[in-house]
């Protein structure tokens, strides 16, 4: 099969302009047609690997800065990160699946590089406007990134109405290609076959390469100064999310280099296979061996008994050995390139990648309240932390757990020790009392598809939009159970906004993969929170359908589950019966068991960014980094490592966020805005009066029926991220700040009960820091 390479012709700014304001069709890079496969057969591995980068590798890097140049691009950084990742997997599937037939995407839109020539023009632009441009020829476009020269350009004056007029072409092209990206990815995760893999990678490397284009042809060369004088806060914001996807050649480079790292780093870390405790010397090849996901953590569940400590020491330690350990280097090098890059970016606000990541959420501030915040639920973990440590003591040993030092991080149920939810047996006082509706769910004979319905019943129920209205066929069209027809899939919660239309009903599906059970019932709400954001926004423009900050989709989804997980809701549905009372043992079983979850992450994902922002700011040497991994470690969460560690280990690798460069963050304000959330709808519904908060308790508040609590959320909802996340919380909640008051107030009787059970049992409180946290 041969390639075909398109030339471009100089560009015409007059032309390449007035098409969005007339009736002429994009051409060449904005066209778009429909996205489909076809069977082609590769005739060399070599034309195979040059047809796969030509598409979309050079498009992608040419976009790829936008993860690290604007807040709206922190939105997309999941999505370019995704790229980045499989820029890397491609290469190797190339490799080994040259010679196989595939399915390759007809293009969507056909991406043509780049004039021949340096050629500069004085152009009549119309209403004697005069642009003067230079245009700079590099041949096709994987060699556009090293070869191309700053274009010196006077910005074309446009009206308000011109713009207004570019934008909403912009926004029907960006819809096209937005749903044809998202067939891509859906037709991978429910089939995740080489084919659909080339085509997922492909329909995001035709939206980027557009995006790409779109700015260098068009945004970066009209003057929107004429937005700072009028009273258009839409169109102006508009601007803000599209005006910085540019980058300099260097910079695309450098990125190039930093993504192929993170794709080298994570293929590391999904290879990792650990050989069983009792065959610890196995042949990887040949023996059984234990996976992250499948084995991983059941052996480490199960395994918590005093005789069952070596074993888990053994998977703590061969873990790190097989991951963090084997990408040192290439996080030292990782780090490199990201100062590099911010230092070819120029900007005097951004001095490091914590900056880029910071400027997500729209707020200079963000570093400082996520700091308050912290220090306000500080006193609450160093009791909580005093609980479990006391309870850990008493189950394996003082010998193995110090009642009042750092606690053993491979004794929490957990690789990382950043969720401890899988210790509650262990911890909890009353472990047989927590809530459980599976066997109920059993024997009222719930499918799946009913556990939804179900849950859109809620949905409804609050004044919002149904899936009769909204999306009749989502869950015909979901997949919410695992197809038993032998496909491979890719089983990761999620949801979809195939972005067909501007109006409802829509496209819009599920992936969950679910069995009848307690947690996948609740978890199901969630899929349907997603579903009913999607629902809510359809009318927003395309550039507009997303939350207003990352995090804040899965805040709200969280926030509503909380009310589903009550036992009065519960019961309220049959799932309980009516003579079921909740006494304080399940009250507090259940609060154990959320406090576990979600307690002690909070500390741990503010660390996970201090850390890199100090690896970042230089602040932490090369020569110390898994040291102060642990220090920082021991400071913030009061966890150590189970065995001596050296500077040969890197045990922040272990955690495939760290090697993605997912800032972590996001889920810390996502779990702080889900309590936020939570509060004020319950105060809406006039379930929770935050002057009394034991009068009616926190987390007894189930607001299914509210038509008030409702309309305050469909409001949030609606908007998308039209509006600054900051001016949304004010209107939920009155306050444009974030606190950790929301979280405090729900769990009263849980801190009630820990201080009452420190007081009875004179557990120490806090904890010694060591000189050398990694020993």
């Amino acid at each position: 099969m041969t390639v075909t390479s398109a030339t471009c012709q100089p560009i015409n700014p007059k032309l390449h302009f007035q098409m969005y304001l007339g009736d002429q069709q994009p051409s060449h890079r904005e066209s778009a047609s429909a996205t489909s496969c076809r069977s082609s057969t590769s005739s060399s591995s070599s034309s195979l690997l040059t047809r796969a980068w030509a598409s979309s590798g050079a498009s992608w890097l040419r976009f790829s800065h936008a993860v690290t140049s604007s807040p709206r691009s922190r939105r997309l950084s999941s999505q370019l990160l995704f790229a980045g990742v499989a820029l890397f997997f491609l290469h190797q599937l190339v490799l080994d699946r040259a010679n196989r037939p595939l399915q390759e995407p007809v293009s969507s839109v056909a991406s043509t590089p780049s004039s021949s020539l340096i050629d500069t023009n004085t152009v009549d632009v119309g209403n004697n406007r005069r642009h003067d441009v230079v245009s700079v020829g590099v041949g096709d476009d994987e060699d556009r990134g090293d070869a191309e020269e700053e274009v010196i350009a006077t910005p074309i004056k446009a009206s308000v109405e011109e713009l207004r007029e570019y934008m909403r072409h912009y926004n029907k092209i960006l819809r096209m290609l937005i749903s044809k990206r998202t067939r891509a990815e859906w037709a991978f995760q429910t089939n995740t076959t080489d084919e659909n893999l080339m085509c997922r990678l492909k329909g995001f490397a035709k939206l980027t390469n557009w995006q790409t284009n779109e700015w260098e042809d068009h945004i970066s060369l009209l003057d929107w100064s004429i937005l700072k004088t009028v009273d258009e806060p839409e169109l102006r914001r508009m601007y803000e999310f599209v005006s910085d996807l540019g980058s300099k050649p260097m910079e695309r480079e450098k990125v190039r280099q930093r993504n192929i790292l993170e794709g080298e780093m994570t293929e590391t870390y999904k290879d990792a296979e650990v050989c069983p405790f009792n065959n610890q010397h196995c042949d990887p090849h040949e023996d059984e061996t234990w996976r992250l996901e499948q084995s991983l953590k059941k052996e480490l569940k199960r395994s918590q008994t005093r005789k069952g400590v070596p074993k888990m020491e053994y998977i703590w330690r061969t873990w790190r050995d097989l991951t963090g350990k084997k990408v040192r280097n290439q996080f030292i090098e990782y780090v490199r390139l990201s100062k590099e890059i911010v230092d070819a970016m120029g900007d005097p606000k951004i001095k490091t990648q914590k900056d880029l990541w910071l400027e997500a959420y729209e707020s200079p501030e963000i570093e400082f309240e996520v700091h308050r915040i912290y220090e306000e639920l500080r006193p609450f973990y160093f009791e909580f932390h005093a609980f479990v440590r006391h309870r850990l003591s008493l189950h394996y040993g003082k010998d193995i757990v110090d009642p009042k030092g750092l606690i053993p991080s491979h004794l929490l149920g957990n690789l990382w020790a950043q969720k401890w939810h899988d210790s509650f047996g262990v911890v909890s006082e009353f472990p047989k009392a927590l809530l459980d509706v599976t066997p109920n769910l059993q024997k009222l004979n719930y499918t799946v598809k009913r556990m939804f319905e179900v849950g859109d019943q809620f949905f409804t129920g609050l004044g919002l939009i149904g899936l009769e209205e909204g999306s009749p066929d989502c869950l015909q069209l979901s997949m919410l159970e695992r197809p038993r027809d032998g496909r491979r899939v890719n089983c990761y919660n999620d949801a979809k906004d195939f972005m067909l239309t501007d109006q409802l009903p829509g496209d819009f599906r599920i992936i969950q993969c679910a069995s009848v059970n307690h947690a996948d019932l609740i978890l199901a709400h969630h899929q349907l929170g997603h579903i009913q954001y999607f629902m809510q926004y359809v009318q927003q423009p395309p550039i507009f359908r997303e939350a207003a900050m990352p995090g804040i989709l899965d805040a709200i989804s969280e926030a509503l589950t909380m009310s589903v997980s009550t036992a009065k809701h519960l019961k309220s549905i049959g799932l309980l019966e009516e003579h079921f009372r909740q006494d304080m043992h399940t009250q507090l079983a259940f609060l154990m068991r959320e406090a576990l979850e979600k307690i002690p992450f909070l500390p741990y994902a503010y660390l996970m960014d201090l850390y890199r922002w100090k690896v970042f700011n230089g602040s932490i040497p090369i020569d110390r980094m898994n040291a102060e991994w642990w220090k920082i470690g021991a400071e913030f969460q009061g966890i150590k490592p189970p065995v001596p560690r050296t500077e040969e280990d890197f045990d922040p690798g272990a955690k495939v966020h760290f090697l993605r460069g997912t800032s972590y963050i996001r889920f810390f304000l996502a779990k702080i805005l889900q309590y936020t959330l939570h509060q004020a709808l319950c105060e809406a519904a006039g379930q929770f009066d935050p002057s009394q908060p034991e009068l009616m308790p926190l987390h007894e508040c189930d607001i299914s029926g509210s038509r008030a609590a409702g309309h305050k959320l469909m409001r949030l909802m609606q908007a998308g991220s039209s509006k600054h996340w900051k001016d949304l919380l004010f209107e939920l909640t009155g306050s444009r700040e974030l606190s950790a008051k929301p979280v405090l107030n729900y769990f009263v009787p849980l801190r009630k009960y820990i201080r009452g059970y420190i007081a009875a049992h004179r557990v120490h409180v806090g904890w010694p820091l060591p000189s050398d946290s990694a020993s």
